[in-house]
């Protein structure tokens, strides 16, 4: 599973069921306001260096991406206990 991936890669273990559920929901949130919005994703999808290939799923990324800076704000994400 994609969010189950992205966890694992910014904090280093498998989220619970809780976390999970919460990542379900956030990424469900920030797919919705992205479709809302495609301007915002395309607009999102111009910072930094990196620049996703012609055609990619400019809301998907959007919203994948509002996730993982989520996670970074998180606490394990800083620091392992």
């Amino acid at each position: 599973d994609l969010l189950t991936h992205v966890f694992r890669r910014l904090c280093s273990r498998q989220p619970t069921e809780t976390e999970l559920q919460v990542l379900e929901r956030l990424h469900a949130e920030q797919l919705a306001w992205f479709q809302q919005r495609p301007e915002d994703a395309q607009s999102l999808l111009t910072v930094g260096d990196y620049r996703p290939p012609e055609g990619a799923d400019a809301v998907g990324i959007a919203a994948l991406t509002m996730l993982a800076q989520a996670l970074m704000n998180y606490d394990e994400f800083l620091m392992k206990r």
